[in-house]
């Protein structure tokens, strides 16, 4: 996951990675093909790890984790408004389009009337 907000965050020409040491308690098992999302993921605080300092590769997100991933990531990159850009692929429209209409559907659901 943290690879694809990093491939994400290049296509808005937003990355930022910073040569730093990673600070998860495990990150001597994270791959080294994903060191750079990481980094990136770390810097932004998109991603903040686990209780006890962890990173967890090897775990799957829940879906609370991976929707607070995207809200994170969105909030960073103000992507909302570049949802219409035209350098973002229609599969990327297509995932933040579906994010947000799912968030006003679950906003509107839980709204007391």
């Amino acid at each position: 996951m943290a690879d694809i907000m990093l491939n994400f965050a290049n296509l808005l020409k937003k990355a930022n990675t910073a040569d730093g040491l990673l600070i998860y308690a495990d990150s001597t098992s994270i791959s080294s093909w994903a060191i750079d999302g990481v980094k990136y993921c770390q810097v932004t605080k998109v991603i903040t790890g686990r209780e006890g300092g962890s990173f967890a590769p090897y775990e799957s997100a829940t879906r609370a984790e991976e929707a607070i991933v995207i809200k994170r990531f969105i909030k960073i990159n103000v992507v909302i408004v570049l949802v219409c850009n035209k350098q973002v692929n229609r599969h990327c429209r297509f995932v933040l389009c579906r994010f947000i209409s799912h968030r006003l559907i679950l906003k509107i659901k839980t709204k007391k009337i």
